[in-house]
């Protein structure tokens, strides 16, 4: 249990250098884009509008009995995917490839996949906001279950941040 709170007093403490690294990161990924960091936000919404079309219109999926619509329902859960799986993988190599930093300038390298994990949440926030309009034009009006994105949005960082340290760790040992 110490280790944790070492864990988690270390990520508070370098807040300010996991945002300033996770802005680099996700520049150098998209400087060669003809969009450049506009491509990190209109790639969501072309795949969502994309999933719209294909599932909404052309083959009209449901869900059955249940009175969710089916297309806010398949890009939450595209979301969640989304940022989990590109997390964890990216994540395999952060340790490994930030080890050059470390002759520059001393940080812990725990922090890695929290950089990484950072730098996906504007992918995974933009996709839910394209979800909750499709959900609303879908009749799909705010209830008390929308509180339930808090506890959700929370095991989701602490379960994809600690699988990414633990596959981080584990990629520089083997």
């Amino acid at each position: 249990m110490k280790d944790v709170l070492y864990y988690i007093r270390e990520q508070i403490k370098y807040l300010p250098l996991i945002i300033r690294m996770s802005k680099y990161d996700t520049k150098n990924n998209y400087q060669n884009f003809m969009l450049g960091r506009i491509w990190q936000y209109a790639n969501p919404i072309i795949m969502a509008t994309f999933y719209y079309i294909v599932f909404g219109f052309i083959f009209k999926r449901s869900l059955g009995a249940t009175k969710v619509p089916y297309l806010p329902w398949m890009l939450v859960g595209m979301a969640t995917w989304g940022i989990t799986n590109g997390t964890i993988l990216q994540s395999l190599n952060s340790i490994v490839g930030q080890l050059n930093l470390s002759n520059t300038f001393r940080f812990p390298f725990s922090i890695s996949p929290t950089i990484t994990f950072v730098g996906n949440i504007v992918e995974y926030l933009v996709i839910l906001f394209v979800a909750v309009i499709f959900g609303v034009l879908n009749g799909l009006g705010p209830s008390i279950y929308w509180f339930q994105i808090i506890y959700y949005f929370v095991a989701i960082i602490l379960f994809t941040i600690s699988m990414s340290l633990l596959n981080a760790t584990l990629t520089t040992i083997f």
